[in-house]
């Protein structure tokens, strides 16, 4: 090649078809190098698809075999839930039909009793409105609690209440310290008037009578209050026959552990077994797709490393036999198609004289 720049047209021919086929050398391997991107991206699709329908499947089935004895668990439970509710019924009613009756003597006694004092009051003509701690705190006052209701009454008709009034009417002093005095006078002659249609000898002794009649009633309250205390906290339970709601609810409990153990060893057994057999039955469908990518893609590998070894190969030629002769911007099938014309014309004589035209180095 040591005499290619005082060649001709037919060196110029033969870089043009050497250059030629370079390029068409490197666009095959380009075509070849995007087959085979174009097969790796079809074979992770592939592999995506087969692995995401593995998953979903799996799932899916799960859920449902899930699903399927969750339900059968809740309609136990609703079972359950259902007997416990009769049965804590049923010993409710028990308790209260047993309070009744340990309590019916004193209940029985204490609708006497008031009948006794509506009798006493009656005989007495006292109105039977005055038979309440009020009035007992008031006008028979004996315990500790009848002198602080006392107590709380006076300071409410004398202070408390005149003083709001008071507050609320904007007048002058004057009229105020009378409109204070005659609200306290109103309470007073209410007092008064209580008093007086309260009292007399046979008043007197029917309204003792009658606290003592009101403690035995209290009495009698008290005594009610602690049997019912006593009957609601007792833990013995063998007298309220609630053995067959016991028996009904150990039943169903035994088959809700039923349930569940059922379940628990069928999600064992999907787990260990059934995802496997579904796992192995979507891959045997779609393995041969993926095997027979990879194997095409193994081909079109092969098919581009000998591409990219012949396109690199001629690449090295141009290089080496041409490239360093008319430069890197020279190395086109359009620019030598230029020197040749210019050959051919008469205008240059040598691959070098038509080179420095086409580098407008000679005009």
């Amino acid at each position: 090649m040591d005499n290619f720049l005082s060649g001709g047209v037919n060196e110029l021919k033969q870089a043009k078809t050497a250059i030629t086929r370079a390029n068409k050398l490197s666009e095959a391997m380009l075509e070849s190098e995007k087959l085979a991107k174009a097969n790796d991206k079809d074979v992770d699709a592939q592999k995506k698809y087969m692995n995401d329908k593995i998953e979903s499947t799996i799932k899916a089935r799960r859920d449902d075999l899930v699903r399927s004895h969750d339900t059968q668990i809740a309609e136990v439970k609703k079972d359950l839930k259902n007997v416990e509710k009769d049965r804590k019924n049923a010993k409710a009613k028990a308790i209260n039909d047993r309070i009744t009756g340990e309590t019916d003597s004193f209940s029985t006694e204490n609708k006497k009793l008031k009948g006794q004092i509506k009798t006493l009051f009656k005989q007495a003509k006292i109105p039977t409105f005055f038979n309440n701690r009020l009035y007992y705190a008031l006008f028979y006052p004996k315990t500790i609690l009848d002198f602080l209701i006392l107590a709380a009454v006076v300071i409410l008709t004398i202070a408390v209440i005149p003083n709001i009034v008071i507050a609320l009417i904007d007048t002058t002093t004057f009229l105020k310290i009378l409109l204070y005095v005659g609200i306290v006078l109103v309470f007073l002659a209410i007092f008064f008037i209580i008093l007086v249609a309260t009292r007399g000898p046979a008043k007197e002794v029917a309204l003792e009578k009658a606290r003592a009649i009101r403690k035995r009633i209290k009495s009698n309250k008290k005594q009610i209050r602690i049997t019912s205390d006593n009957i609601r906290t007792d833990t013995d339970e063998s007298t309220y026959g609630l053995e067959e709601f016991d028996t009904n609810i150990q039943q169903i409990t035994a088959a809700l552990e039923e349930k569940e153990e059922a379940k628990a060893a069928a999600l064992r057994e999907f787990d260990e077994t059934t995802a496997a057999r579904i796992r192995m039955e979507i891959e045997n469908e779609n393995l041969p797709v993926i095997q027979q990518l990879e194997a095409d893609g193994k081909a079109l590998k092969a098919d581009f490393a000998q591409k990219q070894i012949d396109a690199q190969a001629a690449q090295t030629e141009i290089n080496n036999n041409y490239a360093a002769y008319l430069g890197a911007n020279n190395i086109a099938p359009d620019k030598i198609d230029d020197m040749i014309t210019l050959i051919e014309e008469g205008r240059a004589q040598t691959i070098m004289q038509a080179l420095d035209i086409i580098n407008g180095e000679i005009k």
